[in-house]
């Protein structure tokens, strides 16, 4: 299966610049929840009694890790775009990959939800299926750049040469 490939985004600009500003938002929206994650965790360990509860520092521990690679994953999308280097795209381009199909399964579970038990559910399936739309969208624009800087790298290997 191959992922399809864009010219140009966002109503006309180019990739590079499309990339730059998924790079920056996406960047930005996870070092807001990241903040949010750093000043609610001491609220958090206060509610459970001074971290005494090992399933909760276990789970903010293990969140408090993923965050921080998402933080690391996303400085490095910013970081290939801005300097042109395709390398630094892949760990992005690999996680958008896994969230886009956990997000489906996720949309497949709402929308049985939505038949079976309620329809408050639909609200949920049209917001997911929204932000599965978007993280799609910007796979293909991010992607289609990564194949764009690949080749031009590799001509000026060659040329080099």
């Amino acid at each position: 299966m191959t992922i399809p490939q864009v010219s140009t985004a966002f109503c006309g600009k180019s990739l590079r610049t499309a990339s730059l500003i998924i790079a920056w938002f996406s960047t930005i929206f996870v070092g807001i929840i990241w903040s949010l994650y750093l000043s609610l965790l001491p609220t958090l360990f206060n509610a459970f009694g001074h971290i005494k509860d090992v399933p909760g520092q276990m789970l903010a521990s293990i969140s408090g890790m993923i965050l921080t690679y998402f933080i690391i994953e996303h400085c490095l999308l910013l970081w290939g775009v801005i300097k042109k280097r395709h390398y630094f795209l892949l760990p992005w381009i690999v996680m958008t990959c896994l969230f886009i199909a956990f997000g489906a399964c996720f949309t497949v579970i709402l929308l049985i939800m939505v038949f079976l038990l309620s329809p408050i559910a639909f609200i949920f399936f049209l917001f997911n299926s929204l932000i599965i739309s978007a993280l799609i969208y910007c796979l293909v624009v991010i992607f289609s750049y990564y194949q764009e800087v690949s080749k031009e790298n590799s001509r000026n290997e060659n040329s080099a040469i």
